[in-house]
């Protein structure tokens, strides 16, 4: 079996390289991370509600935009330029708002007249967000204080 006079200094070396490769990728992850998490884009029919350590900062229009990066920045997407519904007493299959439909249509459709008479009734609300601060931050949940 051969031996190697300068087996520890080889090992050393091999460490060395190993410390340097870790330290590079680690920076190189680092980066990313930074690019990744510092620009966001809203979209046309939206504006974006930017928090800072989950203070309002500003909204931001339509487009490509940047932000601290590492999550000290917070954006929500809040919908101002569609009408959103909310439906009662049925629910529409392959809604896009989550909070569409009824989780319980049966009930929602139930109602009585005002000559006591039971009816039952499936109708929609439909709205518009005007202001996304007040509507993010004046109600705990927006949707289940509408429905």
């Amino acid at each position: 079996m051969p031996t190697y006079r300068n087996s520890p200094q080889v090992a050393g070396a091999l460490l060395a390289r190993l410390k340097n490769w870790f330290l590079a990728a680690f920076w190189v992850l680092v980066v990313l991370l930074l690019v990744w998490t510092s620009y966001f884009t809203v979209p046309a029919d939206s504006v974006a509600v930017i928090q800072r350590f989950g203070q309002f900062i500003e909204t931001a229009d339509p487009g490509l935009h940047f932000k601290i990066p590492f999550g000290i920045d917070k954006v929500t997407l809040v919908a101002v330029r569609r009408q959103l519904k909310l439906e009662f007493g049925f629910s529409s299959p392959a809604a896009t708002n989550p909070y569409q439909g009824s989780k319980e249509p049966q009930q929602e459709q139930d109602m009585v007249t005002g000559d006591l008479n039971s009816a039952q009734v499936e109708w929609v609300v439909q709205y518009r967000i005007d202001d996304p601060k007040q509507y993010l931050f004046a109600t705990s949940d927006p949707e289940d204080t509408l429905r």
